[in-house]
């Protein structure tokens, strides 16, 4: 699987679907997210978001 893919499913699964197990599926225990302001700066806080896109959002793609 190159980057492209793994983006890919991460975005139609976690965010699009709302499945954020699949955020544990394919990051490391030790990832760290870079965004600004983004609070916890790790895959908990990727999650977050994910549950507002799928709320508010028909896709996120």
């Amino acid at each position: 699987m190159n980057n492209e893919q793994l983006f890919r499913i991460l975005i139609e699964q976690g965010f699009s679907k709302g499945d954020v197990t699949i955020f544990d599926k394919y990051t490391s225990p030790d990832f760290i997210e870079n965004q600004h302001g983004m609070k916890p700066q790790n895959v908990e806080g990727v999650k977050m978001p994910s549950d507002i896109f799928t709320k508010h959002l028909r896709t996120f793609h």
